[in-house]
């Protein structure tokens, strides 16, 4: 936090720097969001060589004071070194982890993996007891090594960190044979009284991570063309999830919540099981306590992918449900007229149309269309013509949303609205007035060609009159 705190007061003007000191300190939960949420605002390039320089520094400040230190004499004055010495070693894994972090986000996966794969050589020689933390590190190389395009490396290194689990499970029964001797050796009466000893498992195999590593390698096998071999991974995945809910472990609730919805997405995008993805979407939400902004929007998204498998599954007034949820959670986090907010409108009219509900639907189409107005008006750097031309809003272009509102403007019967609506889209598309109107449908859009065809007949036959 004092490098971001410094690299900021660098790189912004005062009143920036105030609003960064009153902001909740959510980052340290996610550190490497305190750069990347400020990429195009700044020169990112700056940024990103200033904060590596600062990392290396510290990485090398702290190896040198590491070194130096020595605990030969038991002293209080030696035992305070001790301690520096840990604060030493957890800093230079902390900094060469964030290192590898701002490399994998800027897509230098070679650097990435070299700082990743350091940190996972100082973790094994000085904790070697911190399996978790192994795995942990493991993951963050296999995903590495996975967008690098190192397939087969990249699923050595999941099953490796997953080999994990089973040396803690076969520790902790060893560690549980040993209690249940002592125990009977003690009071055999009592102890067959009570019944079996501790549960077969660690709670340190319980662990996040593990259905985690699962989730990726699912995603993975997906990629290699292996959707069996991949199902059956993310199957497990929910298993191991399952177990963690049952030992309530709260303090996971939020991670297997996300690897639950990570599950459901990929159960109905890539596997079309339906009733499978609502079950483990449904249990997501479920799992979700919302105590800040992020957990907030983290539980609309949740809930936008259960309104698309309602959507999917022809269950339509349900979606619009979810979606309407989904709508009222972000704008209490970024306004009502946020740009962020189009697309579950156009979601919503979308859906309304194809319910009948024409009104409703050009209601919500409008206010999707004055928000992407009013984002690229507002905005000083553009001219009117690039606003007039802008494509898209965080997913959903101007261009669709005015082809929306124009087609049900003409199964409406209103042919002047259509052809206003369709000539808008035809500006915003950048569309030259030789190439017309119908240079505006898609193959496969049927429903708008028609509608254009019918329309332009409809209002020449106006004009003739």
């Amino acid at each position: 936090l004092k490098i971001y705190h410094k690299l900021l007061t660098v790189m912004m003007q005062p009143q920036e720097q105030q609003e960064l000191i009153e902001q909740p300190m959510r980052s340290l939960k996610h550190p490497t969001r305190g750069i990347s949420s400020f990429k195009g605002k700044k020169t990112p390039e700056v940024l990103i060589d200033t904060a590596i320089s600062s990392l290396k520094n510290i990485i090398s400040t702290t190896t040198t004071q590491c070194s130096r230190s020595s605990v030969k004499v038991p002293s209080e004055e030696t035992a305070f070194d001790a301690c520096n010495i840990g604060m030493a070693r957890n800093e230079i894994l902390s900094q060469l982890k964030l290192t590898g972090d701002i490399f994998f986000q800027e897509e230098d996966y070679g650097m990435a993996l070299a700082y990743y794969t350091e940190q996972l050589c100082l973790q094994r020689c000085i904790f070697p007891t911190k399996l978790i933390d192994n795995a942990i590190t493991m993951n963050c190389i296999g995903l590495t090594l996975h967008r690098a395009g190192m397939r087969n490396k990249a699923g050595e290194m999941f099953q490796s960190a997953l080999q994990i689990r089973l040396a803690l499970i076969s520790q902790k029964e060893e560690e549980s044979l040993q209690r249940q001797a002592k125990r009977r050796r003690r009071d055999r009466s009592t102890f067959e009284c009570n019944g079996a000893g501790d549960d077969s498992e660690s709670p340190c195999a319980d662990h996040p991570i593990f259905p985690t590593l699962l989730c990726n390698m699912g995603q993975l096998l997906i990629g290699m063309g292996r959707p069996s071999e991949a199902l059956k991974a993310y199957r497990l995945s929910k298993c191991l999830s399952d177990k963690i809910i049952q030992a309530d472990y709260k303090e996971h609730y939020s991670s297997i919540a996300t690897i639950l919805h990570d599950i459901g997405s990929a159960l109905h995008t890539k596997f079309g099981l339906l009733d499978e993805a609502l079950q483990v979407l449904a249990e997501a939400i479920d799992l979700l306590d919302s105590e800040s902004a992020e957990d907030d929007l983290f539980l609309a998204k949740c809930v936008t992918s259960l309104g698309r498998v309602f959507y999917d599954d022809g269950n339509y007034n349900d979606a619009i449900d979810c979606f309407e949820e989904s709508l009222r959670i972000q704008r209490d986090v970024w306004g009502k007229d946020s740009p962020r907010t189009v697309s579950t409108l156009y979601r919503i009219g979308h859906i309304l149309d194809l319910v009948g509900g024409q009104e409703e639907a050009l209601k919500k189409l409008h206010e999707a269309l004055q928000i992407i107005r009013s984002s690229s008006l507002s905005s000083s750097r553009q001219s009117l013509d690039e606003a007039l031309s802008s494509q898209s809003s965080h997913g959903v272009s101007m261009t669709s949303v005015l082809k929306a509102i124009g087609t049900i403007y003409h199964d409406m019967g209103n042919s002047n609205q259509a052809m206003m609506a369709f000539t808008e889209a035809m500006v915003a598309a950048g569309i030259d007035q030789e190439e017309g109107l119908l240079s505006l449908v898609e193959d496969g859009d049927q429903r708008t060609a028609l509608a254009l065809y019918e329309t332009m007949a409809n209002v020449e036959a106006l004009w003739s009159e």
